[in-house]
């Protein structure tokens, strides 16, 4: 179900996005990086990376998801544009096409922010938290659990751990 989530924002840029021209296609670009990345580094990878005994820490994650965020939040913006273009102005009628442009702007502007305010809060202060320490000679990732124990795991690198639980586990 997450999977469907993830993936859904990339299906609503695509469509619009093919067909456009000039600055919104650079704009289109940048969105699919955003969005595409991210998607493709937690879903095939995770699973690649399961394959082999490995896992994503959690500073990888949290940068994913932060990533991923950027991209929904100029996906709004990319609505802002669309609407302020495709809202006709004539001569006669420019006040009340000025008043809904920027309520339109405004609206999902105020969208955009409480959304990022939200996911932000949720991706950087409830996930979990890692860090490298020694134990017995050996380079370990201390995984820190909401029930205030721990889970130790192997080191490969900044980005990635084992799957395996070492031993002093809480878990």
């Amino acid at each position: 179900m997450t999977d469907l989530l993830m993936i859904s924002p990339i299906l609503m840029a695509v469509l619009p996005g093919l067909w456009s021209f000039g600055k919104i296609r650079r704009m289109f670009w940048t969105l699919m990086a955003l969005l595409l990345l991210p998607v493709l580094l937690m879903i095939p990878g995770s699973l690649l990376l399961g394959a082999f005994g490995l896992a994503w820490r959690c500073a990888a994650v949290r940068w994913s998801g932060l990533c991923f965020l950027a991209g929904i939040d100029v996906l709004f913006l990319w609505v802002v544009g669309y609407l302020w273009r495709e809202i006709p102005a004539d001569r006669w009628h420019i006040l009340p096409v000025w008043l809904c442009r920027l309520a339109a702007a405004a609206v999902i502007g105020a969208a955009c922010f409480f959304f990022t305010l939200f996911s932000a809060f949720w991706v950087l202060f409830l996930a979990d938290m890692d860090h490298t320490m020694e134990l017995d000679g050996e380079r370990v990732v201390v995984q820190f659990l909401w029930n205030d124990g721990c889970n130790y795991y192997d080191c490969y690198g900044p980005l990635l751990r084992g799957t395996e639980l070492l031993e002093g586990s809480d878990n």
